[in-house]
């Protein structure tokens, strides 16, 4: 598949999330990207982790190398 005119970071969110390195890390720092009963897709759809292995932490968080919200991501 080319990914002629894609940004590295825009080219790797294209990737099933939960499977990245960006979706590894301390479940202290995860900063929430869902809300509440969110679910895996919903939680995909905006281009976010999700591991709903622990509770009482975010299940839908954001990515480690993800400064923005997803709808700000890859805009050139």
């Amino acid at each position: 598949v080319a990914l002629s005119g894609l940004k590295a970071s825009c080219a790797s969110s294209m990737l099933p999330l939960p499977e990245l390195e960006e979706c590894v890390m301390d479940v202290s720092v995860r900063k929430n990207c869902g809300y509440p009963g969110i679910s895996p897709q919903e939680c995909a759809a905006r281009k976010c982790c999700f591991s709903d292995t622990i509770v009482n932490v975010p299940w839908c968080f954001f990515p480690i190398s993800s400064s923005l919200p997803p709808s700000l991501q890859c805009i050139s």
